[in-house]
């Protein structure tokens, strides 16, 4: 038997198994050898983590005593519990991260405000000079060499600075929210380019959003601040880390839009698969912040699709008659918003049908193409050339339209140019406001047919265009909280049932026929996003039918075993018995570090390594796969003899002052029995942000399922669409 003292000193220790001649673990503070970097490419430069499942420990709970020099243990005074009470309180809010959040948000607030009043100020520019001359030809060229010098700009911008900065941003934010970490996408350098060629862009006069762009960078702000030295416990965590991230997403179209609760919503829709609500209160607190700080620069509060100084209509309520016609403008504009996704996918298809269009001048040239089709055509249209939200509020304004024509004019124009300035040219772009405004043209062109169509009863084609925008802009990205957001901007509360059925007979009518908008972005962008599929038939597949094989990294694997798996394999290895029994999971950079310590050089290692994770990593055959370690570089002399010895290792609840040379265990890793449905399995990779899961039968390793072989299967079996 052991006495009392003994068996707390041996609770403390920890277990170090297959250690050799070592005796004593050497405790180290030095970081490892930093090793060589590659340089990703776009497509293919991410990997999955594991959010809510690494292994964690607090070490804050302190009990409520202390000692004296003496050793002896006393309570604490009541000044000392006061102190503490206070310094738990302060500890709590830092915790929630309040600071965090309210930098977060005024920091975004002023960075979006000022790239509006830049942009502002250089359409001023462009009226000024084209202005200049009485003559309509020169006004005409000057204007389009201005659009078109923008339009170089941008394009010069995203491809050679950071090719990251191209497209909306949404789609990437909805990756990485679902557990996939893009390299350098969150970046200083990705957001400078984001800047410049959303800015440059936007002035060119392509026709274009905010929000997608808005959102990008709101998200950079916020991984930046992260690296700040007070903020870096929110990095160190996974779950924090995206849980902020959201909230900036949240802010970034609040910003866009001028509606903080519909800008949430919004966030929460074409971001996430799967919603924390606990997280819910930090979107609305971050919103919140950019819209007081706003309201204190601008008197006119938020930069929204509307100026509230000229919206002054003041819409009647609706006859019970009309909701007929309401319906039938949500199913229409659930057809056209199909329509819209349906032709950018062609579209998409269209720039890279040849070799020349995929290459950097034929990127030039499909630029300055739309640049000066979209310039060309507006300038001689003034509802074209006017800014977003004066024409919005002409549309909405409770005045007679003089020219139909000049109506249907502007919905052909805004329809085809969104399509080739989204699909065709590659630049920083938003999809919501020119839909928006797209379906504000088409709404007051139905109310203004149903007022010809019964003039005896009291039509107003503005209470139209409101519900036209709200059925237009729903039907292309399918998001159901559009109609806040147009409640929010409007302030027409009497609208609110029209514009739901609106928003909710296009949001099913699209689903129809096409996917949302944002489905085809990532899909085009080739991101590795979780897809759905029909439950009934996901029930009846279980986990064994999709699984792939994985060799693992035993207990008595030498150093040998690991530098083959490194050469082989990818970002995480199984770590088994000799009995094939499951342990736990080995990560890359952990069995890198453990070969550095012990003398090995793995620089050669990673430069035959590929960033990209699949199933394909992971089918590495036989462990015992025959290596010529006498011609292998990555072998320094004089360790050779070490190659056949057992690597160290440790389980990562026992590993606090383990050596840096012992490999670490995460016994926490997910598996399930392999008889588990398909339905579960996709389940827990949605929710949990899984980048594999391990396939085990009675405990036995039996297979594994990464997040790239479960897509590619949903896609190719079971017709999956992006959730």
């Amino acid at each position: 038997g052991l006495c009392d003292g003994q068996k707390i000193a041996q609770q403390h220790t920890y277990h170090i198994k297959n250690m050799g001649n070592i005796t004593k673990p050497e405790l180290k503070t030095t970081n490892p050898p930093k090793r060589k970097k590659k340089d990703l490419h776009l497509r293919g430069s991410y990997r999955a983590v594991d959010v809510y499942t690494t292994f964690e420990t607090n070490h804050d709970d302190q009990p409520d005593v202390f000692y004296d020099h003496r050793g002896a243990m006393k309570e604490r005074t009541s000044m000392q519990k006061k102190v503490d009470a206070f310094k738990g309180f302060w500890l709590k809010v830092w915790r929630e991260n309040w600071l965090f959040l309210i930098l977060l948000g005024s920091m975004s607030a002023l960075f979006v405000f000022t790239l509006d009043y830049v942009i502002q100020q250089l359409y001023h520019v462009q009226e000024f000079l084209a202005g200049l001359s009485d003559i309509f030809v020169v006004g005409w060229v000057v204007w389009v060499l201005y659009s078109m010098f923008f339009a170089m700009i941008s394009t010069t911008v995203v491809a050679f600075i950071n090719p990251h900065a191209a497209g909306s941003g949404i789609p990437e934010m909805r990756c990485i929210l679902s557990g996939i970490e893009i390299h350098r996408y969150l970046s200083a350098s990705t957001l400078i380019s984001k800047v410049l060629g959303f800015v440059a862009a936007y002035t060119a006069g392509f026709s274009i959003g905010k929000e997608g762009p808005y959102v990008h960078i709101c998200s950079i702000i916020c991984s930046l601040l992260t690296r700040i030295p007070i903020f870096k416990h929110i990095k160190k965590n996974d779950a924090a880390y995206l849980q902020v991230l959201s909230a900036a997403c949240a802010v970034g179209v609040t910003a866009a839009f001028g509606a903080p609760v519909g800008g949430v919503l919004f966030s929460i829709e074409v971001t996430a698969s799967f919603y924390l609500v606990g997280n819910l209160w930090r979107g609305f607190f971050v919103s919140a912040c950019a819209a007081l700080l706003f309201r204190v620069i601008n008197e006119t509060g938020l930069v929204a699709l509307f100026l509230p100084q000229k919206y002054i209509i003041d819409l009647h309520d609706y006859n019970s008659v009309e909701i007929i016609a309401f319906c039938l403008m949500g199913f229409l504009g659930g057809l056209l918003g199909a329509l819209f996704v349906k032709l950018l996918g062609l579209v998409f298809k269209a720039s890279r049908c040849t070799p020349f269009l995929r290459s950097k001048k034929g990127t030039y040239c499909r630029i300055l193409a739309v640049c000066f089709l979209t310039s060309a055509t507006a300038y001689p249209f003034k509802l074209m050339r006017n800014d977003l939200q004066e024409v919005i509020d002409y549309l909405l304004a409770d005045r007679e339209i003089p020219d139909w024509g000049s109506l249907i004019g502007l919905f052909v124009a805004k329809f085809v140019f969104t399509i080739l300035a989204v699909g065709f040219t590659g630049i920083p772009v938003g999809v919501y406001s020119p839909s928006f405004l797209t379906g504000a043209v088409y709404g007051r062109l139905f109310g203004e047919a149903v007022k010809t169509l019964f003039p005896e009863m009291l039509i107003e084609p503005g209470s139209y265009a409101v519900i036209g925008a709200a059925a237009f802009a729903s039907g292309v990205s399918r998001t159901v909280s559009t109609a806040v957001i147009v409640i929010e901007l409007t302030r027409q509360i009497n609208l609110l049932l029209p514009i739901l059925l609106a928003v909710l007979i296009a949001t099913a009518t699209g689903r129809l026929f096409s996917n949302s908008v944002y489905d085809v972005l990532v899909r085009e962008r080739d991101l590795p996003l979780m897809p759905q599929f029909t439950l009934y038939k996901s029930y009846r597949t279980r986990a064994s039918e999709i699984m792939d094989d994985v060799a693992p990294l035993e207990v008595q694997a030498t150093f040998k075993d690991a530098i083959q798996l490194l050469k082989k394999s990818h970002w995480i290895f199984p770590f088994v018995d000799e009995n094939e029994v499951f342990l736990g999971s080995v990560d890359r950079s952990n069995l890198l570090t453990c070969l550095e310590e012990n003398g090995f050089d793995i620089n050669d290692i990673e430069e035959d390594f590929s960033m990209t994770e699949s199933s394909e990593d992971l089918q590495i055959g036989s462990v015992n796969t025959l290596i010529d370690f006498s011609q292998d570089e990555s072998i320094k002399t004089g360790i050779v003899s070490k190659l056949d010895d057992p690597i160290p290792y440790v389980f990562a609840d026992r590993a606090r002052g383990a050596p840096s040379n012992v490999l670490e265990i995460d016994s926490t890793a997910m598996q399930v029995d392999q008889n588990t449905s398909l339905f579960k399995v996709h389940f827990l990779f949605t929710m949990l942000g899984l980048g594999h899961l391990y396939i085990t039968n009675r405990g036995r390793l039996v297979g594994v399922i990464t997040r790239d072989l479960l897509i590619t299967k949903i896609n190719s079996e079971f017709n999956g669409s992006v959730v």
